[in-house]
């Protein structure tokens, strides 16, 4: 009789406790990694540069030996100038968030 018990419930205890190793396994290690968006930290910056390229809605400009590509939509604020005057050798200064090496533009000096 005892070992009839042990045939069957072993198995069964062997299941159900891998099942919970396993499941305790999973929910570690899908803690663990770090998700794109938060790796990809943004900060506010003010960068100035010469424009190099244009185009509708962004520029690029290098400032320093680093270029930047500049996004901007009608929300953003012109300190000084217009989208019309962002023409290729204009010095700008450009306020926003900095994501790898894009700016969001907050505010633009041209």
């Amino acid at each position: 009789m005892i070992k009839r018990i042990t045939r069957c419930a072993l198995p069964a205890a062997i299941a159900i406790g891998a099942l919970g190793l396993g499941v305790g396994v999973v929910g570690s290690t899908a803690g663990a990694a770090v998700p794109t968006h938060v790796a990809l930290v943004s900060k506010s910056v003010t960068k100035s540069g010469k424009i190099t390229t244009t185009g509708k809605d962004t520029f690029t400009f290098k400032s320093g030996k680093t270029t930047y590509k500049a996004l901007y939509t009608s929300h953003t604020h012109f300190t000084k100038g217009d989208a019309a005057d962002l023409k290729k050798g204009v010095t700008v200064s450009v306020t926003g968030t900095l994501v790898k090496s894009t700016i969001t533009a907050t505010s633009i000096s041209a």
